[in-house]
């Protein structure tokens, strides 16, 4: 009991914060007041966030893919609302995986912190063109749409050669030595690649970060992953604080969201070692295919 409480008394603080935090929203305003319609769909939001998380965890994603497509298709969310939402919640699942990650020495601290120094420039990047989009969502919907299709094109890939980690090739070079590219650089222009998406459609852009280290740096995919999870809590915080100002976080929701997705990262990040993804990548390859198709039909009305 005492070492259960000394590896998870942060995610239990972290927990007992959020549950305060949707309690104190919940009494300030009746749930019509947020547009939520019943508890029903509060059990919802806690239950996708508890997918997202642990999908997260496993997978090296913040969970913003699994929460994004979900509040705006199944949910019924606008676009900017839905993105507003999922960008609040995905700071708790990032920073629940981090501390996991981080408790099992999976993360290389100064990889990132050069990822996060980038990705913040970034977010100030995404942010002014996510501003320029709000009057024209069907245009902000087809940038979803073509975002989306890199994940479902990368992870079935993947799951189709059942392929659990970004291998290099066979003679071990990475992109970083084949081109001759700085590695700090390398990691700067990553992170604010990430920050700029961030930014702009409100995904924490795990899935690019865990490939260009792998490929680029030549990082063990559990490394790889825990360094992202870690690099991308102070993008998301930064790009999340943009949102909430501009009125676009719906906090009962994106509170729900998050306490379902604190507990599945460590879930996700405890597992990971024993755990072979591909099959999981095959499935949402599919999906995220699935979910560009709507976008971009979206726009095309």
């Amino acid at each position: 009991m005492k070492a259960f409480l000394k590896t998870y008394s942060f995610v239990i603080l972290l927990l007992g914060c959020l549950i305060l935090g949707l309690l104190y929203a919940l009494d300030l305003h009746p749930l019509h007041y947020y547009g939520i319609n019943s508890g029903y769909d509060l059990l919802l939001l806690l239950l996708i966030g508890l997918l997202a998380g642990t999908l997260g965890g496993l997978l090296g994603l913040g969970g913003g893919a699994i929460m994004l497509p979900a509040l705006d298709f199944w949910l019924g969310y606008s676009s900017p609302n839905a993105i507003g939402t999922t960008l609040f919640a995905v700071i708790f699942t990032v920073i629940s995986g981090a501390y996991g990650h981080f408790i099992r020495h999976n993360t290389r601290n100064q990889i990132s912190q050069d990822i996060s120094i980038g990705g913040i420039i970034g977010i100030l990047v995404g942010s002014y063109i996510f501003t320029l989009l709000l009057s024209q969502i069907r245009v902000l919907n087809l940038c979803m749409g073509l975002f989306f299709l890199l994940p479902a094109y990368m992870m079935t890939r993947d799951g189709l050669k059942k392929q659990n980690e970004n291998q290099l090739g066979s003679d071990g070079e990475t992109l970083v030595t084949r081109f001759g590219i700085n590695q700090r650089g390398w990691l700067l222009g990553l992170g604010f690649v990430v920050g700029i998406i961030t930014g702009t459609l409100g995904l924490g852009g795990g899935f690019l970060l865990v490939p260009g280290i792998t490929y680029g740096i030549g990082l063990s995919i559990h490394l790889a992953v825990g360094s992202s999870m870690l690099a991308v809590v102070p993008i998301t915080i930064a790009g999340s604080l943009v949102k909430l100002a501009q009125g676009l976080v719906i906090l009962p929701a994106a509170l729900c969201l998050a306490i379902g997705s604190v507990i599945g990262a460590q879930i996700g990040a405890a597992v990971i070692k024993y755990f072979q993804p591909w099959a999981l990548k095959l499935v949402f390859g599919v999906y995220f295919l699935y979910v560009a198709v709507k976008y971009i039909a979206a726009f095309f009305g």
